[in-house]
């Protein structure tokens, strides 16, 4: 459990709050660079992301959903899994839902599977930083 810790945004794509996360299962995992969107209804994750993961998508949910990234919205199968996922820099564990998609460029940490593990999630867009409160 914490109280709180800052994430400073990544200047690898136009100084952004992204973060490396950790997912994976049976001991592998790799670092994995996401986003922090607060506009993303939901966790996304590459397919072959979870691929490279040894992620068993046969007993994944499997759901159609519409999933909009740089102006345009597109109908996809979703293979949605429980996964353990750790934010590299600071150390947090956290288990979340992720929708894994097949047309997707950047990894998408959304209010269903990161937000909703805190209790506060605050952007500084000033001072380039996003600040996590308290794990539920």
């Amino acid at each position: 459990m914490f109280n709180e810790t800052i994430v400073p945004y990544i200047n690898d794509r136009g100084n952004r709050p992204m973060v490396f996360v950790n997912i994976g299962r049976y001991g592998y995992t790799r670092p994995i660079l996401a986003l922090i969107d607060y506009g993303a209804d939901y966790t996304l994750f590459p397919f072959e992301y979870g691929e490279s993961l040894n992620i068993d998508f046969t007993e994944a949910r499997i759901e159609i959903r519409e999933v909009s990234q740089a102006f345009e919205t597109i109908s996809q199968k979703v293979y949605v899994t429980s996964e353990e996922m750790e934010l590299v820099d600071c150390g947090i564990k956290v288990s979340s839902e992720i929708h894994w998609v097949e047309k997707l460029r950047i990894p998408l940490l959304g209010r269903k599977g990161f937000f909703d593990r805190f209790d506060e999630v605050v952007f500084n867009e000033n001072n380039k930083k996003v600040t996590l409160k308290k794990l539920k």
